[in-house]
C-alpha cells in the first residue's frame, strides 16, 4: 500500500553570515520525503543563493522566498506562515 501523498514544507536559509548546513540537510529530508513516495517537497526561504535554488529544484522541489528583512524576524514568521496557510 503507497503511503498517502503530502506536501512537506522545510524552512532554512544560507548565505555570508548563515551557513549553509541546514539547507543541505533539509535537502537531504527532502529527498528522503520523496524517494518514500509521500509527496512533493517546496522550501521556504528567506536567505537563499542561487545555488542552492538551483540544486533544489533540480531534486523537483518547489521554491518560495519568504517576503521578509531577516531571517528569524517577525516578518519571516508571517509569511512563513502564510506560505503553508
Amino acid at each position: 500500500m503507497a503511503p498517502p501523498r503530502t506536501r512537506l514544507f522545510l524552512r532554512a536559509d544560507a548565505g555570508l553570515d548563515v551557513g549553509a548546513g541546514h539547507v543541505m540537510r533539509c535537502l537531504a529530508l527532502g529527498q528522503a520525503w520523496q524517494t518514500l513516495g509521500y509527496g512533493d517537497v517546496t522550501l521556504l526561504s528567506v536567505s537563499l543563493p542561487d545555488a542552492f535554488a538551483e540544486r533544489a529544484r533540480s531534486e523537483g522541489f518547489g521554491i518560495e522566498r519568504v517576503a521578509a528583512n531577516a531571517p528569524g524576524s517577525a516578518e519571516d514568521v508571517e509569511g512563513t506562515l502564510a506560505a503553508v496557510g
